[in-house]
């Protein structure tokens, strides 16, 4: 658990630059401002909380940002396939909407459990259990009021999971399908009604945001990024790259900023 401000006042420039980490990140913020996320910016106000799975590529927009962040390892949180189940949840609603925004009812409970987090880890020594079971709440807590938890867009997150979990063998229709235990045709009505687009489009936009994360905070040989992606021809990879990001992966990785 850290102080917000006096982590950015360490990190320094490193935080205001594109980086990922191998571990989670809930912040929850006091102030006005904005975050990058997988290039995309996202405004919070005091009470928000931002999802930051591990993975995500993100930067702190100034130096000034005040709040609470928690970071914590999957391996932490994840006791047993129900545990981890939850967390591939939480990793796909995230990749989505990562901006939470606590309804009423919950947004004092979220703050004094930010708040008790901090306590606990100034506790000597640590009760690694009670962390994790406060843990588990938090994130039982941000399930709970994601914009995504209504119980009409339940399959579509299924379907999310399902991608996050097999983007990279590249699943076809009827792949995705047999896993959803769901004809090929409802299939596509759970992605229209989730997203506006096909299975096969959602697989490809995680497959290009992967790519862009890697291009971008990697010095990760082109080809290598394709081969672990699942592509076998590093040209085909190129070429798939361009049709979903209009420009080369050598070109993005060398555009500035």
């Amino acid at each position: 658990m850290h102080d917000l401000k006096a982590y950015l006042r360490r990190a320094g420039q490193a935080a205001q630059r594109s980086h990922r980490h191998d571990f989670w990140q809930i912040i929850a913020f006091k102030g006005n401002g904005s975050h990058h996320v997988d290039l995309q910016s996202h405004r919070y106000r005091t009470g928000t909380l931002l999802i930051l799975a591990s993975g995500a590529v993100h930067k702190f927009c100034g130096t000034n940002t005040q709040g609470l962040m928690l970071h914590f390892p999957a391996a932490f949180f994840s006791r047993g396939a129900d545990d981890a189940s939850r967390l591939l949840r939480l990793r796909a609603i995230a990749l989505e909407t990562p901006i939470v925004t606590p309804a009423p009812s919950d947004r004092d409970r979220l703050r004094a459990l930010m708040q008790e987090f901090r306590d606990e880890a100034n506790r000597s020594p640590e009760d690694k259990l009670m962390q994790q079971n406060m843990l588990h709440t938090l994130a039982l807590l941000l399930l709970r009021n994601s914009p995504n938890s209504s119980e009409a867009r339940q399959d579509y997150i299924r379907l999310l999971e399902c991608i996050e979990k097999h983007y990279t063998e590249r699943p076809t229709i009827s792949e995705l399908a047999r896993a959803l235990q769901v004809s090929t045709k409802r299939l596509f009505a759970i992605a229209a009604t989730g997203s506006g687009v096909s299975p096969g489009k959602l697989v490809d936009q995680r497959l290009v945001l992967e790519a862009k994360r890697r291009l971008i905070h990697s010095s990760e040989p082109i080809s290598s990024i394709g081969f672990a992606l699942g592509f076998a021809d590093p040209a085909y990879f190129s070429r798939f790259f361009r049709k979903h990001a209009g420009q080369s992966p050598r070109d993005f990785r060398n555009q500035p900023g």
